[in-house]
């Protein structure tokens, strides 16, 4: 009887020690489903107010004719609004930095240590051109203020305002921005 009982307990023994297959591929099954949902979740997120090869500044005449496009990086923050395209060597034909700031307001720029000529359009929260500062010269720590009050600034190559026609009074269209689209 002992034997019995021996050999019944040491049968349960290896039933506890003995993998739960069907334990073990629901736990991998929930664990896939977590992950995958955290992954897509990754990338909504981060794609709601666009990449950044997405976010776009689009200029038009009132007959809503495209005059030009610019791919934008984004100044949000005190310190993005400080550091701005300082130190850059180079900006390619079509790219900008869009500063956004919470409220109109007048605006002051410098070109301190901004080794490139900008023009800096300066744009209101109605989304239209109310200024232009054309060729700011690297280097200068003259104060380039806007003129009337604006929420946002761009800054281009040096020249691109005048190619693209872009002048006071012409509308912005922001794509992949956020809330200011």
């Amino acid at each position: 009887m002992r034997s019995q009982k021996s050999e019944a307990r040491s049968q349960n023994i290896k039933k506890l020690q003995a993998p739960n297959f069907k334990l073990q591929t629901r736990y991998i099954h929930h664990f896939s489903i977590v992950a995958i949902t955290l992954v897509l979740s990754l990338i909504v997120f981060n794609c709601r107010d666009g990449l950044a090869f997405d976010r776009m500044v689009s200029f038009y005449r009132g007959d809503k004719k495209i005059l030009c496009r610019f791919r934008v990086e984004l100044a949000i923050t005190p310190e993005e609004h400080s550091r701005g395209l300082m130190f850059r060597k180079y900006l390619d034909s079509n790219a900008g930095m869009l500063f956004i700031f919470d409220d109109d307001d007048i605006r002051f720029f410098w070109m301190k240590d901004t080794l490139i000529p900008l023009d800096i359009i300066f744009i209101n929260s109605r989304l239209e051109v109310v200024d232009i500062h054309r060729f700011a010269k690297p280097m200068d720590e003259m104060t380039i203020i806007s003129r009337s009050p604006v929420r946002y600034v761009l800054e281009i190559n040096g020249g691109k305002a005048d190619y693209c026609g872009i002048k006071k009074g012409v509308k912005a269209k922001f794509t992949n921005i956020g809330s200011s689209e």
